[in-house]
């Protein structure tokens, strides 16, 4: 199935093998055992035992331009007695390095020694270069009485620059940039001036922001759980399927299961009948996938597909919820949905096969 995160994706699911490579480590902050989140992991998180404010980052740079969305997100968790407060941020810098405030936080994590999968969206600054993704404590007295049991645990680190280079860009409105240019020369560079102004404006530059995170939240490319179902209700069609698929697999969809289904229900939609856009949808679903259609000149179509697909995929082709079917048109399906390739020479992989393996179309 086709990869719905962009290219421009960091990673770091667990501190992997308890290393702090490629982490900057602020005072207070170590790399250690823990708890396993609820998504699964390795057990190893970064620990803030305090005191004080401090964060923990990927050394990994977001390179981002003005206007586009920065998303982070990680597995975050704070002990009963833990002291201070904590969230995720987005920090962005400039192209000498240099930070930019503010940063963007999201809500903060409560102490309550349970696991919390928490977001938060961005809006790339003018004269931002690159952004980072990391996790703060703010004002803690750290560990009480050391026990150790003062402490904030995070996990499960991802960032991404969701509208980078060949995608497409939203046209964004910044309130507090487009009042603060316009002052004059004879007070642009006054501190008090623009901090006063500032202050004033944020409120809107707030708001804004927060609008502009709504075409990304449901946008199937980066939707997740309840958003893919309002889709689901939009496009028409439901994340519990009305069968029970093979191999004892849950007729509820996982989220990129059903964002399969949403995509290929809106090719149904807007299908426009020709063999030719059939292809380059089949293309757009499974970029690895093969498939070859024969016209039989008698309202009936041979549909022979090969690639290496999941059990309830190929439930879905052999159903026909993937592929646009022609009203009063019969299509005899040949191979769907099977993981060997069609048969050919010099390949042997899920595409193409020798022998005993690939499949004739």
């Amino acid at each position: 199935m086709r990869n719905p995160l962009p290219s421009n994706v960091l990673q770091n699911p667990g501190f992997a093998g308890g290393s702090a490579t490629s982490w900057l480590l602020e005072s207070g902050w170590t790399v250690g055992g823990s708890g396993t989140p609820p998504n699964g992991g390795t057990g190893y998180a970064g620990v803030f035992t305090g005191p004080g404010t401090a964060a923990i980052r990927n050394t990994t740079h977001i390179a981002c331009n003005p206007g586009e969305v920065i998303k982070g997100q990680c597995w975050a968790l704070g002990e009963l007695t833990a002291t201070g407060a904590a969230a995720i941020r987005i920090t962005f810098y400039d192209k000498n390095g240099s930070e930019m405030d503010p940063s963007t936080s999201a809500p903060w994590v409560s102490n309550n020694y349970v696991w919390i999968w928490t977001t938060v969206f961005a809006v790339t600054p003018l004269n931002a270069a690159y952004a980072q993704v990391e996790f703060a404590v703010f004002n803690s007295t750290g560990a009480s009485g050391g026990s150790g049991g003062s402490r904030w645990f995070v996990t499960g680190f991802f960032g991404a620059n969701l509208l980078g280079t060949g995608r497409r860009l939203l046209s964004l409105k910044q309130p507090m940039q487009y009042y603060l240019n316009l002052f004059t020369s004879q007070y642009r560079m006054s501190p008090k001036l623009n901090a006063w102004q500032a202050a004033l404006l944020q409120p809107l530059d707030d708001l804004s922001n927060c609008l502009q995170t709504f075409n990304i939240s449901y946008d199937i490319d980066n939707a997740i759980g309840s958003q893919l179902d309002v889709l689901g209700q939009i496009i028409g069609v439901s994340r519990t399927l009305p069968f029970q698929p093979s191999n004892g697999v849950s007729p509820i969809l996982d989220d990129d299961t059903y964002r399969l289904l949403l995509y290929a229900t809106q090719i149904k939609n807007t299908w426009d009948g020709t063999i030719e856009s059939l292809y380059k949808a089949w293309q757009f679903l499974f970029p690895n996938g093969v498939m070859a259609i024969l016209d039989n000149q008698n309202m009936t179509a041979t549909i022979t597909t090969s690639g290496n697909f999941t059990s309830i995929e190929q439930d879905l082709i052999t159903k026909g919820y993937i592929i646009p079917r022609p009203e009063g048109v019969q299509y005899n399906p040949s191979g769907s949905g099977t993981t060997s390739g069609l048969f050919g020479f010099d390949r042997n992989d899920s595409t193409v096969a020798g022998f005993d393996v690939g499949k004739f179309a």
